[in-house]
């Protein structure tokens, strides 16, 4: 569930409704969801920062 979660995260389709949310509710706590969230969001940050500069990893 947690990578449906960081694909529809990283797709910015999560917004959507499209039930997702309901089921990452169902299956993590509030704070869960959140953390999760928070590190999908620090994930697209980085690596879009890193492509976008041709910094190599």
């Amino acid at each position: 569930m947690a990578i449906l979660w960081a694909e529809h995260v990283t797709l910015n389709t999560a917004k959507e409704d499209n039930g997702v949310f309901e089921q990452v509710r169902q299956e993590f706590s509030e704070e869960e969801v959140i953390e999760l969230t928070l590190m999908c969001g620090f994930f697209n940050l980085f690596n879009r920062l890193t492509d976008s500069l041709h910094i190599p990893i």
